[in-house]
């Protein structure tokens, strides 16, 4: 208990407390006062003070002016250039427009040609064409291979029964001989019928397309060209300005009238 009331003693009180701490704090006055001039601020400093300020206000609005004019410039440089919302204009991917676009009955372009290589590999009738005649060559190849089997062994039997002294006489030997050469001479003259058909087919297949791309052109090119070549390994045509070649334009409508033959077709079955 006596311990406890000296301490209790020991214990500073509350004014002392408050005492203590303006003592503190005139202390740190009094270390950060030397540090400026003792005389009285003049009337002026506060104007003086005043005034910095002012001009740094005055910099923060001319800085935001500044930004928002830069941001309205660069939104009506995107809007212009079609950046705004992801959407870049790019004009060269919009599809190339030839003079097949241009109406008939206006002043007609003086030249233009069609690749035929290029028509004879998209253009769907000719394809069909081709199709059916590399068939017929199959098989015609087919025909001629079976009878070249049979040739060869009625050749390896007579080659077996020449070599073992199988035939009853040289007259017997003299008539298979010339059944073989018969044989050999029926499939030449066959390989020759069968390639002087096919030939002729596939010439009566050009011919085919050949009318065809002609009386379409005939018929769409009127009154929007002069002249319209046909390039044929790129040995006709040198050179030509763009939008020259209608290929695409020529195979596009051939391919779509062409359809519509199928769908009649298939209509009437």
């Amino acid at each position: 208990m006596e311990d406890f009331n000296n301490e209790e003693k020991k214990l500073p009180s509350v004014e002392e407390q408050i005492a203590q701490i303006e003592r503190e704090m005139h202390g740190e006055q009094t270390e950060v006062e030397p540090q400026q001039p003792v005389a009285e601020p003049e009337p002026t400093n506060e104007s003086c003070e005043a005034e910095p300020k002012k001009c740094k206000c005055g910099n923060s609005i001319s800085i935001c002016a500044l930004i928002l004019s830069l941001a309205a410039i660069v939104l009506l440089v995107l809007m212009l250039t079609g950046v705004l919302g992801g959407k870049k204009a790019e004009p060269e991917q919009q599809p190339e427009q030839t003079i097949f676009d241009k109406p008939a009955g206006e002043e007609p372009s003086d030249i233009a040609y069609i690749d035929l290589d290029t028509l004879l590999l998209t253009y769907n009738y000719a394809i069909k064409l081709q199709e059916d005649l590399a068939m017929e060559q199959k098989k015609a190849e087919g025909t001629i291979q079976s009878r070249m089997k049979k040739f060869e062994s009625m050749y390896n039997a007579y080659m077996e029964k020449a070599r073992t002294g199988m035939f009853l006489s040289a007259a017997s030997q003299q008539a298979q001989q010339s059944e073989l050469e018969k044989e050999q001479a029926a499939i030449e003259s066959l390989q020759a019928t069968l390639s002087n058909q096919l030939l002729e087919k596939q010439s009566a297949m050009n011919q085919e397309i050949y009318d065809t791309v002609i009386n379409f052109v005939n018929q769409y090119a009127d009154g929007r060209f002069k002249i319209v070549l046909g390039n044929m390994g790129g040995v006709t045509v040198v050179y030509s300005q763009q939008g020259m070649n209608i290929t695409n334009d020529v195979v596009a409508k051939l391919n779509q009238r062409y359809g519509g033959i199928l769908e009649n077709d298939t209509k009437a079955e």
